[in-house]
């Protein structure tokens, strides 16, 4: 994460930096504890239904400049929805998924 953090274009808080760092482990061990269960592996890496509302949104955002009207705060509500968020943490009575054991 400091190598992120050193790289960054914009200041990364360390707050930001934890939240992607406990966000990273939650989801390593979502994968390790519930295996093919982890809802984790229904997730679209590449980010391509994302991008196949980018054009949408930009029509739109086209639409409302021409209206006059501010973007500024919606641009701040869909960056609110980048932010790390944290997984659920796996139940107790979750195996591990095969022969990987978390060590702390």
């Amino acid at each position: 994460m400091q190598a992120v953090n050193r790289y960054s274009r914009w200041y990364l808080s360390p707050t930001l930096l934890r939240g992607y760092r406990e966000e990273c482990v939650d989801r390593i061990i979502s994968i390790l504890c519930q295996g093919p269960r982890s809802p984790l592996l229904h997730e679209d890496p590449n980010g391509t239904s994302a991008l196949m509302g980018a054009h949408v949104r930009r029509r739109e955002h086209q639409r409302l400049r021409r209206r006059g009207l501010p973007l500024h705060l919606r641009r701040s509500e869909a960056s609110g929805a980048l932010a790390p968020c944290a997984l659920a943490p796996p139940r107790a009575d979750t195996e591990p998924a095969g022969v990987l054991e978390v060590v702390s």
